[in-house]
């Protein structure tokens, strides 16, 4: 890239990342002194290639024909990046670069995402800890629980702001907060203190079920999208960690920071656009060969609107699929997207058992001291 400065025209090449999460997808384009150039934030309501190739177009008219380094991160961007050949970086070792290299100065970064949680250590005992298959206490979560009080997330946060009193909600396990906030409705509470509950839930989570007893110390930094979107949530780990300004790191962009690793990290491939459309290509027409051979009576599917079932028949351009009920569905070989079963959950004991949170005598009220876990 060519940019003016002070009258000089300088050679910068661009940085670009990309981070495919399970919920969202991030695009930074980097330029001078890890300068965000342009930025994109949006839901892929799980038709992540769709979203891939919006963000790409935006990208072609940011970078033109000009070079520059790629790499893909995230949850789900392991199997893109095999696909279409191009670097892929873990996302817990790109948001670390991504601190290192922006906020050296903190301590313990504290990361919420989609479907997962991380804290991070730096320092003389560095650490990395993340949550395990369950959802609990991360951005789905939210999600889940802002529907039961008919609103989204940033709703959720506009309640909370309101909220004066804290209650147990169980956040190990969505279907036991479910029945934890239903019950609250059925009393009467009022919405705005179950907000508050919902958000504090999540904060007894991330520090009981990943600190473990590790303190949660010094200039601590919050990432990802729920910790930047939802500014109570913020203040609850703030208070909850007895955190004063000083020891709270400003993080601009706090929900890209993963993709900003990428676009930093030394394994980034450089490429132009021209490549770049070549190699999506090719794996597009792989993904089809691939599709065409697995289209075998008895093979599950799913289709581009992640509905999955087992090939009955194929005709011509026609596929009939049967659900597990027996139901069958004509649709077109252009719907398929891959040939893939579904991905049943197995519920892990461990993970179901134990009490999530202490309940006060009535069984449902709890103050706001004794909410907040040890810090």
């Amino acid at each position: 890239m060519d940019m003016i400065m002070g009258g000089v025209i300088v050679e910068s090449p661009f940085r670009v990342g990309v981070d495919v999460g399970s919920t969202t997808i991030k695009l930074v384009v980097l330029g001078e002194e890890h300068a965000i150039l342009y930025k994109n934030y949006a839901r892929h309501f799980s038709e992540i290639g769709k979203a891939l190739q919006e963000n790409l177009r935006q990208l072609k008219e940011v970078v033109g024909d000009a070079k520059f380094s790629f790499a893909l991160t995230g949850s789900a961007g392991m199997g893109i990046a095999q696909r279409i050949g191009l670097p892929f970086v873990q996302e817990v070792v790109a948001c670390a670069s991504a601190v290192r290299r922006l906020i050296p100065e903190t301590t313990t970064a504290v990361e919420l995402g989609g479907e997962d949680a991380k804290i991070t250590y730096f320092g003389d005992a560095p650490e990395q800890r993340m949550n395990g298959v369950c959802a609990g206490g991360t951005g789905s979560f939210i999600d889940h629980m802002a529907s039961l009080l008919s609103t989204d997330p940033i709703g959720l946060n506009a309640l909370a702001e309101k909220g004066k009193r804290v209650y147990a909600i169980a956040s190990r396990c969505g279907v036991f907060a479910k029945t934890d906030v239903q019950a609250l409705m059925n009393d009467g509470a009022e919405k705005a203190d179950i907000a508050l509950s919902v958000l504090q839930a999540v904060v007894n989570q991330t520090i009981g079920n990943l600190a473990q007893g590790r303190p949660i110390g010094g200039n601590v930094a919050f990432l990802g999208g729920p910790l930047h979107f939802l500014p109570e949530l913020k203040k609850r780990f703030i208070e909850t960690l007895k955190l004063d300004d000083d020891h709270v790191v400003d993080v601009d962009y706090g929900n890209y920071f993963v993709a900003v690793g990428a676009a930093l990290s030394d394994d980034a491939h450089e490429i132009d656009m021209r490549e770049m459309e070549a190699c999506i290509a090719r794996a597009e027409e792989e993904q089809k060969r691939r599709t065409e051979k697995g289209l075998v009576p008895g093979n599950w599917v799913r289709t581009i609107g992640g509905f999955y079932g087992t090939v009955v028949e194929v005709d011509g351009d026609v596929v009939t699929l049967a659900t597990p009920l027996g139901d069958e569905t004509l649709w077109s070989k252009r719907a398929i997207a891959a040939i893939e079963e579904p991905p049943f959950g197995s519920a892990s004991v461990d993970e179901e058992s134990g009490s999530d949170v202490e309940q006060s005598d009535d069984g449902r009220e709890s103050e706001q001291d004794s909410a907040e876990p040890q810090s």
